[in-house]
């Protein structure tokens, strides 16, 4: 089907975006864990309470997305974000970036950083993708789940039947965004890169405040970056890893038990196929994904969130700290 399109249009060239947080006071802890030998990936805590809630980003995006969110559940929980190697203050990755090994890194984060489990797991769009395959392999270790807008690792198996001519144009599309990304990370190692000349490479929304930009400056001068988003793309194209989710998918067998779950889907995230009048039937098969998805608990639910565009967190900061909160009732008595 033509959603595979949309998945590297979108998922892999959207510009990064950030919302700064609310400006409350709390505890906060800004940590470099070392997850492999001397490389190190970034933790950022806020505020007290368990169980701890984790927030897991898209592909080329940061920690910093999640800022309104993590703010509003602060006030009630620790709330952390970490960046995946090569994204935000995190080191570059010393291997592919694959959906096993971005499961082990985080898997190590969790050890080395001390994090109390059971925590409730919230990621968003290809983090959607690795946070399943975590839930699968370490069930024990989560309290809760919420995906927002998550990659469904069925698309790319039924995408292997697309027609030629849509063959061709995703294929024109994955080219040139890759070569875009080449382009970049030659520019980076030159050090041409900088916040006043991007060049083309990465943009700022006018909601982004002075630390925000910083922050995104920080990662997308740096070589690594591209090289880890480069690498994410391969394994995405190749579909690496994602048979036992698929397997999972298929036999609808609840891998996840009861676990208290919630899929959050977008209602105006535009797939990116070829002929526009193809969007609405792509869409249909986005949202079927994503209450497929739901099944794999006994208890899991799927919503659309209104109003919004893929960056769930951003458009409705408010929703998503809602859906957190149910799940956070239903597995842990939170009022």
């Amino acid at each position: 089907m033509r959603v595979l399109a949309a998945l590297f249009t979108t998922f892999f060239f959207v510009s990064t975006v950030a919302m700064a947080d609310e400006g409350l006071r709390t505890a906060e802890t800004k940590q470099y864990i070392a997850v492999d030998g001397p490389r190190r990936l970034f933790l950022d805590c806020k505020g007290h309470g368990e169980p701890i809630i984790i927030f897991d980003s898209g592909a080329g995006s940061t920690g910093a997305n999640w800022g309104a969110v993590q703010a509003i559940l602060a006030r009630n929980n620790k709330a952390c974000f970490y960046d995946r190697a090569g994204m935000g203050y995190s080191d570059g990755p010393s291997r592919p970036t694959t959906p096993s090994n971005v499961v082990d890194d985080f898997h190590h984060l969790i050890q080395k950083a001390n994090i109390q489990t059971p925590f409730v797991l919230v990621g968003h769009s290809r983090a959607g993708l690795y946070d399943t395959l975590y839930a699968l392999r370490y069930r024990s270790q989560i309290a809760a789940m919420v995906l927002l807008d998550p990659v469904v690792a069925q698309n790319y198996e039924e995408d292997l039947a697309i027609s030629p001519s849509e063959r061709a144009f995703i294929t024109k599309d994955i080219s040139e965004g890759h070569a875009d990304l080449v382009r970049c990370e030659a520019l980076a190692k030159s050090h041409l890169l900088t916040g006043t000349d991007p060049h083309d490479c990465f943009s700022f929304s006018d909601l982004d405040t002075p630390p925000i930009r910083e922050y995104a400056i920080h990662m997308s001068i740096k070589p690594e970056y591209y090289e880890a988003r480069i690498s994410e793309m391969k394994s995405a194209i190749a579909g690496t890893d994602t048979a036992e989710i698929i397997e999972a998918e298929r036999q609808n067998a609840h891998s996840f038990g009861n676990l208290p779950f919630i899929v959050l889907t977008s209602s105006k995230f535009k797939q990116n196929t070829s002929n526009p009048s193809d969007d609405i039937a792509a869409d249909k098969i986005w949202k079927r994904d994503h209450q497929r998805l739901a099944q794999l608990s006994t208890i899991g639910q799927a919503h659309v969130v209104p109003n919004t565009g893929h960056l769930i967190q951003l458009y409705d900061p408010q929703a998503v700290a809602d859906a957190v909160n149910t799940v956070l009732r239903e597995c842990c008595r939170v009022k």
